[in-house]
């Protein structure tokens, strides 16, 4: 890859990862605001499928972005500041993804009570997902990304 003056190869991959967290994020207030407007379940059944697609693709991409800026960085666990870091953030990424499966595993109830037709689960599932566990990883997304400057500066 050529280098040009305003854009290095060392810049891309800290760019790349700021770029995906910042879409995660944006992903699930996405997710919660839809479902705060989403009055119909079907619909919102749906529609939540999609986010729940858009916020998996982007962990992925989180996860593979950073391994590589991890694989890059020399002598990490020499400094224990570093370390201690990176072991919290990948605590709390660890957590954000556990939380990620929970949130599907109730979407999936959610979509077993619609072919019920019990419509109290459904919305009971929903909101689960919308305000209790998103804004949660959103939190805990913030944090991470925090953590990511944080390393960067040592």
């Amino acid at each position: 890859m050529a280098e040009a003056a305003f854009m290095k190869t060392q810049q891309l991959l800290p760019f790349l990862l700021s770029s995906f967290g910042s879409l995660f994020i944006a992903a699930q207030v996405g997710l919660i605001v839809f479902c705060h407007y989403q009055k119909e379940n079907k619909i919102a059944l749906r529609e939540l499928k999609r986010f729940f697609g858009a916020i998996f693709f982007l962990l992925i991409c989180l996860i593979a972005f950073g391994l590589i800026a991890w694989r890059q960085q020399e002598n990490i666990f020499f400094d224990p500041m570093k370390e201690a870091i990176i072991t919290t953030k990948i605590a709390v990424s660890l957590f954000i993804a556990v939380n990620l499966c929970y949130m599907y595993y109730k979407f999936i109830s959610a979509k077993k009570a619609f072919s019920k037709n019990e419509s109290i689960e459904i919305r009971e599932n929903i909101v689960l997902i919308a305000y209790y566990f998103t804004p949660l990883n959103i939190v805990l997304s913030i944090l991470s990304i925090y953590l990511g400057i944080a390393l960067r500066d040592f």
